[in-house]
């Protein structure tokens, strides 16, 4: 099995993307934890990370 970061999958900015709506969507309001804002930040990074990508990639 590769464990080599290098080759994980990226998640495209259209899965990425979802995955930020479902997670403010489970959230129903409610406030915000600390881990709750460390995943959406995650989520971020990863969703600007595709979005990078596509524009270096057509460019």
């Amino acid at each position: 099995m590769f464990t080599d970061p290098r080759h994980e999958r990226r998640a495209s900015a259209e899965e990425a993307n979802a995955a930020i709506r479902a997670l403010v969507t489970a959230q129903g309001g409610r406030a915000w934890s600390a881990d709750d804002l460390a995943e959406l930040g995650r989520l971020r990074a990863e969703w600007l990370a595709a979005v990078r990508a596509q524009v270096t990639t057509a460019a």
